[in-house]
C-alpha cells in the first residue's frame, strides 16, 4: 500500500495589531503561515503552496484567506514571502536523484572482484555437475523463447538423470517444458517446473542415453545446450 498525500510546515508565528470586524476592537492578532507539500511515506517531494491564517485575541475568531482584508492580505503577503522553501520540503526528490546517480556510478574495483569470483564461483559448481551427475538430478536445456499475453518466455527441456555409468549417462525426458520469464537484458525469472512433471503419466521418454563427456560440454540431445541442473 502506498501512503501519499500532502502534509505542512508551519512558520514563525507573529502578532501584529489589526482591527477584527467582528468585535470590532483593535488589537493583536497572531498570524501562523505554513508551506503545504506533498509527500509519500511521509518523505516529502515538493512543495506546492503556502497558506496562512490569522487570530484575533479578542474575541478568538480565525480569519482565512476569504475573510482577510486588505490590511490582512498585505501583512499575509510579507510572511509568506519571509517563510522560505528549504531543502526538508525537496527532500524526497533529493534522495530519487541520490539513487539514480548512485546507481550510474561505475562499479568499485573490489566490487567487480566479488562480482567474477562469485561468477567462477557458481560456473565451477555448475561444471561438477557436468562431470559428475547423479540420479534424479534435472537437467534444463533451453529450446527457444516463446511469448505469451505479450511477454516473452524461454522454453527449455527437462530431463532427469535415472543411471549413470562410466561413460553414459541416462536420462527421462517430461512432456512438460520449464516456461521462464524475460527479464532486462539477458536475465531471467527462473519460474518452477511443475510438480507432477516426472510421473509417470507425464514422462515423453525413458531411455534416453548420452556420453558423459558430452555432458560435460554442457550440450544435450541434438547439441542443445545445457544451462542448469537442479540438484537435492
Amino acid at each position: 500500500m502506498i501512503i501519499y498525500g500532502t502534509r505542512g510546515t508551519n512558520g514563525k508565528a507573529v502578532i501584529v495589531n489589526s482591527t477584527c470586524s467582528a468585535c470590532n476592537t483593535t488589537g493583536p492578532f497572531i498570524f501562523q503561515t505554513a508551506v503545504r507539500y506533498f509527500h509519500v511515506f511521509w518523505i516529502p517531494l515538493f512543495p506546492f503552496n503556502k497558506i496562512g491564517v490569522a487570530q484575533c485575541q479578542h474575541c478568538k475568531k480565525v480569519y482565512d484567506k476569504n475573510s482577510f482584508d486588505s490590511s490582512m492580505q498585505s501583512t499575509l503577503t510579507q510572511l509568506k514571502q519571509n517563510q522560505k522553501y528549504s531543502i526538508f520540503h525537496f527532500s524526497g526528490l533529493v534522495l530519487i536523484a541520490g539513487i539514480v546517480v548512485w546507481s550510474m556510478l561505475p562499479e568499485s574495483e573490489k566490487t567487480k572482484q566479488e562480482r567474477a569470483l562469485n561468477q567462477a564461483r557458481q560456473e565451477k559448481m555448475f561444471q561438477s555437475k557436468l562431470d559428475t551427475p547423479k540420479i534424479n538430478d534435472i537437467f534444463f536445456a533451453k529450446v527457444g523463447d516463446t511469448t505469451i499475453n505479450g511477454k516473452d518466455y524461454r522454453r527449455s527441456l527437462a530431463l532427469r538423470v535415472t543411471r549413470t555409468t562410466n561413460d553414459s549417462v541416462y536420462f527421462e525426458l517430461s512432456n512438460f517444458m520449464k516456461i521462464d520469464k524475460k527479464l532486462s537484458g539477458n536475465a531471467f525469472a527462473s519460474m518452477p517446473l511443475k510438480d507432477n512433471a516426472f510421473s509417470p503419466e507425464n514422462i515423453y521418454s525413458s531411455s534416453i542415453r548420452e556420453p558423459k563427456d558430452k555432458i560435460s560440454k554442457k550440450l544435450i540431445l541434438n547439441n542443445l545446450a545445457i544451462y542448469s541442473i537442479d540438484r537435492k
